[in-house]
């Protein structure tokens, strides 16, 4: 048997071929459907998938016949890479002396008839070829030929499918390594450092009572630095520690909850002043949500409309209604307003539009937790506002 030449741009096809994962993988009966397919539409004996390798020609699917993989050394496979448009049709193997010496004819049933599909990916490379066999001669129409071509272009389509399922199982993997290693570095910042800081904090104290009439005002200042600066890194960790257990809060499960009782739950954690009016707008009495997340929601929304507000008395009400697809959650205030430049600003996580809040407590993570909590539920979260007079946080938890 002749040997055929290499094809050009040979290590570029290779290198698609390989993205693929396919060689040598276990039997699939995906594959087997289609070889199956095309030899009753071709009204063949067999049919097979086969990849071309480097040194082989490597079948997935035979259907009529056995054969692992036979050595890349004959012309089927040159056809197939060098002229992808087109059918190879070969009437006789065992007449043609670039085939007479080819595995097909010398296992079994000799296959002499033979009619093959190249496999073509997006890139344009021929990475393998569908094919029908038969031990006689077989007179394919142009219609048959045209749906072998079909047929090689939708198992394409699942070759293609399977590609972007490994890479997305790939990416699936990373992303789960790095939430763990951010799961390690959240546990380590909110309690391996709390520690030692606690002591610095101590310390600081201690130094100021025991040694303040001999370290002189200067000294007292310093210790005030050290003091500020420990208590920002605690409020930080309980910043990063509160943003941790969000993020792990199921959502998968929803409760029925009445939504007075809710209201009231919220009330009593947040201790509102005797200065601000609560009001309530309740379109509907009972919501189906995650609750542990919805709760958290509104604690957040709640205690930023309660912190940020300016007036002498100050007002706020909170709404529950429902549309055709979501439960709704508004919190409405009459507070500083937030200008509109920040409003896209305000959801990144430790990002504060002032400095501390009039508690020293504002890490800017209130919102941060809201948007992360409404992402996960695959609801939405919005606002509306205007600088001095207040604003509406809106949020959309799908049924």
């Amino acid at each position: 048997m002749r040997v055929a030449p290499l094809p050009a741009k040979e290590r570029e096809r290779l290198k698609v071929l390989h993205e693929y994962r396919i060689l040598d993988t276990e039997h699939e009966t995906d594959y087997d459907f289609i070889t199956d397919l095309a030899a009753t539409i071709c009204n063949t004996c067999a049919a097979g998938i086969y990849f071309i390798d480097a040194h082989r020609q490597w079948f997935k699917s035979c259907n009529g016949f056995e054969l692992g993989e036979t050595v890349w050394c004959n012309k089927l496979a040159v056809h197939a890479i060098d002229t992808p448009e087109k059918i190879l049709v070969v009437k006789d193997l065992s007449e043609d002396d670039w085939f007479n010496e080819n595995p097909f004819l010398h296992k079994g049933t000799p296959l002499t008839y033979y009619a093959g599909a190249p496999l073509q990916s997006p890139e344009g490379a021929v990475i393998g070829v569908l094919c029908v066999f038969d031990t006689k001669t077989v007179n394919l129409s142009l219609e048959q030929k045209q749906k072998l071509l079909m047929l090689a272009t939708q198992l394409m389509t699942i070759l293609e499918l399977r590609k972007t399922r490994s890479k997305l199982l790939q990416k699936q993997a990373d992303i789960d390594m790095a939430y763990s290693d951010l799961e390690n570095i959240a546990h380590l910042a909110s309690h391996d450092l709390r520690t030692p800081l606690n002591n610095i904090i101590s310390l600081a104290h201690l130094i100021q009572e025991e040694f303040g009439a001999t370290i002189g005002e200067s000294g007292k200042e310093y210790i005030t630095y050290v003091n500020e600066a420990s208590y920002y890194m605690s409020d930080l960790l309980s910043s990063i520690h509160s943003y941790s257990k969000a993020s792990k809060l199921a959502v998968d499960v929803q409760e029925r909850i009445n939504c007075t009782e809710l209201i009231d739950e919220m009330m009593s954690l947040l201790k509102v002043p005797a200065n601000f009016t609560i009001e309530r707008a309740l379109l509907v009495n009972e919501i189906t949500v995650p609750v542990l997340a919805v709760k958290q929601i509104m604690f957040h929304l709640l205690l930023n409309a309660l912190q940020y507000n300016d007036k002498k008395e100050g007002r706020i009400t909170i709404g529950i209604s429902e549309n055709d697809t979501s439960w709704i959650i508004s919190i409405t205030d009459n507070g500083e307003g937030i200008a509109g430049a920040d409003i896209d600003k305000m959801y990144s996580l430790f990002r504060r539009l002032r400095n501390r809040d009039k508690n020293g407590e504002n890490m800017g993570i209130g919102l941060a937790i809201v948007k992360r909590l409404a992402e996960k539920m695959h609801g939405t979260v919005s606002a509306t506002s205007m600088t001095g007079s207040g604003s509406t946080f809106t949020v959309s938890i799908p049924k």
